[in-house]
Order: C-alpha cells, then sequence, then structure tokens
C-alpha cells in the first residue's frame, strides 16, 4: 500500500472541507434596513444553538445590555450576564471594533474574545434574531426584551430562521429563578 504525498492529503482536505461548506444550509442574511440605535437596552437570550464560549456553556438567566454613548460616535458596548450553576453571577464586557461594513454586523471585542455578531431580523421592541462567530465557532440564537415571547412574535421569528435556512436545534436558556 502506497502512502499519500503530504501535498495530496492536504489537497483532499481542502477539498472536503470546501464541500462540507457547499452542503452547509445555514445562511447569515443580514437585515435591510437596520438601525442599531433602536437595538440598545436590555435583551433575553431566549434561545441559541451553541455556546461560543466555555465559559457560558451552563448559562442560566443570560441576559444582554447594549449601550451607547452618542458622544463616543461609532463605540457601542455590549455587557453580557448569567448565572452559572458552579459560579454564581458572572458578566463580560465587549466593545465594538468594527461595525463600518455594514449597520446590522458589529465586531465585539474583550480582552478574551473577538466575536462577530450579525442582526438577521428584529421588530426592536420583541424579539430579535442574530448570529454570533467566534472563530471557527458560530450559533444562531433568539433574544427577546421580555419572557415570555408573545405568540405573534413566534411566526416572525420562525419566518427569518426559514429565510436564512437555519436548520440546527435550539436550546432553551433557562430563565426561571433569576
Amino acid at each position: 500500500m502506497s502512502m499519500m504525498p503530504i501535498g495530496a492529503f492536504a489537497l483532499l482536505l481542502v477539498a472536503s472541507f470546501g464541500v462540507l461548506q457547499l452542503i452547509r444550509a445555514e445562511e447569515v442574511i443580514l437585515m435591510e434596513p437596520f438601525d442599531p440605535l433602536k437595538m440598545l437596552g436590555t435583551w433575553y437570550v431566549w434561545k441559541r444553538n451553541v455556546h461560543l464560549t466555555d465559559q457560558t456553556s451552563n448559562a442560566r438567566c443570560l441576559r444582554v445590555a447594549i449601550e451607547h454613548d452618542g458622544s463616543s460616535g461609532d463605540i457601542y458596548k455590549m455587557v453580557v450576564k448569567w448565572l452559572d450553576p458552579n459560579n454564581g453571577n458572572l458578566d463580560v464586557s465587549l466593545f465594538v471594533v468594527d461595525d463600518r461594513s455594514h449597520p446590522a454586523r458589529f465586531f465585539f471585542k474583550s480582552d478574551e474574545h473577538k466575536i462577530a455578531l450579525s442582526v438577521l431580523g428584529t421588530d426592536y421592541d420583541n424579539w430579535a434574531v442574530a448570529h454570533g462567530m467566534l472563530g471557527l465557532k458560530d450559533s444562531y440564537f433568539v433574544a427577546t426584551r421580555k419572557l415570555p415571547l408573545e405568540g405573534a412574535a413566534l411566526g416572525d421569528i420562525e419566518n427569518v430562521l426559514n429565510k436564512n435556512q437555519v436548520s440546527k436545534d435550539f436550546v432553551i436558556i433557562d430563565h426561571s429563578s433569576c
């Protein structure tokens, strides 16, 4: 049995990865038009399909506060807070690194992470569907202004997920006893 040269193996690996990318059905279709100032305030992460960082793998009561100081131009701050069953209340602050490519795309940075966040749809007052990416790890998630989510919003959320061909299973975040 002959051994495959390393170059051929690398080419095969790259080609296989390319095929896997082609069969990945999910999309990231940014919301048009989008006003980032209407996203300010507190959002509760209702469901997600993957945790982007190990810190939030067991997160309960996961919420995000988006802040903007008008005198700072395009600088936004996102404070993520959650309850970890083993470590109590935790939080991390992320600051916008760049958001000029599209109003619905943000790049947040903390001491440890740089996260790309894309808003796929929102009504600004009740719900938002977004996609986050940290390195090669990505997750779709749904956030709400209050829990439980109203019935009419569920159809709008489903429409955004369908438009983006999201077929991944979601995990509901526990917000009891927060």
